[in-house]
């Protein structure tokens, strides 16, 4: 398998290099036993931010098509910094400033309120940045979050990994397709994690049991209808 797009590669690089995907036996919000684990918590350095942040400042502009859009949200606590790094790859590459905030705790003193960064105002256009989707849960609540401040228009969100898993209400949709049937807008991702598994699995990255431990897994969580390719390019 060959990953067209350079943020393409570039991130599948920085999850190797990073170890930010482990294999075992993890129990998932959830509820689920999975083979495997997605911790975008290992990018813990300012060079693997960078190009982090640089993957999804690309594919923002691939696949929202250079949609207009004033800030990023990023959902807590990951998110505070991710939306933050997004915004500075954005000015960086493309010369576009763009404004951030995210959730927090709310506070009865000095800055006061629930939003860390910029104000949320009327009518921002807005997408939402997170690591990873399974149930998508952190995006729904980002939607309320927003809904409860202002007017906004949510153009979409986007993640780096997406798990293609069933959605916990219809088995035969994915997690993205229930996202953006409730809430009206586009999902994207930058890489899906079967793309990933034939990757490490061709490069021999994992081992065949380990391959075998992840198809199983999907036998069980895919969704039961025929979903639509992911929104990118591969041999």
């Amino acid at each position: 398998m060959m990953f067209r797009e350079n943020y393409e590669q570039d991130l599948i690089k920085l999850l190797i290099e990073a170890n930010a995907i482990s294999f075992g036996e993890y129990t998932l919000k959830t509820g689920r036993e999975s083979p495997f684990f997605i911790h975008s918590g290992t990018f813990d350095n300012g060079r693997e931010l960078k190009i982090l942040a640089r993957c999804y400042a690309a594919a923002l502009r691939k696949k929202f098509y250079w949609a207009h859009f004033d800030v990023l949200f990023g959902p807590a606590y990951k998110g505070i910094a991710l939306a933050s790094a997004v915004a500075v790859a954005v000015d960086d590459i493309y010369d576009d400033v763009v404004r951030y905030c995210s959730n927090r705790s709310p506070k009865d003193h000095g800055e006061m309120g629930d939003v860390l960064g910029t104000e949320i105002r009327q009518f921002d256009k807005i997408i939402i940045v997170d690591d990873v989707l399974t149930s998508g849960t952190s995006i729904y609540e980002a939607v309320e979050f927003l809904d409860e401040h202002a007017d906004v228009e949510i153009i979409g969100a986007i993640v780096a990994i997406d798990r293609c898993e069933r959605s916990e209400y219809d088995d035969k949709i994915s997690a993205r397709e229930q996202l953006e049937k409730d809430c009206g807008f586009p999902v994207a991702s930058i890489l899906t994690m079967p793309d990933i598994t034939r990757y490490f699995h061709q490069n021999g990255i994992i081992d065949e049991i380990t391959a075998m431990r992840i198809a199983h897994y999907y036998d069980i969580y895919e969704p039961t209808a025929e979903i639509p390719a992911p929104t990118r390019n591969v041999d």
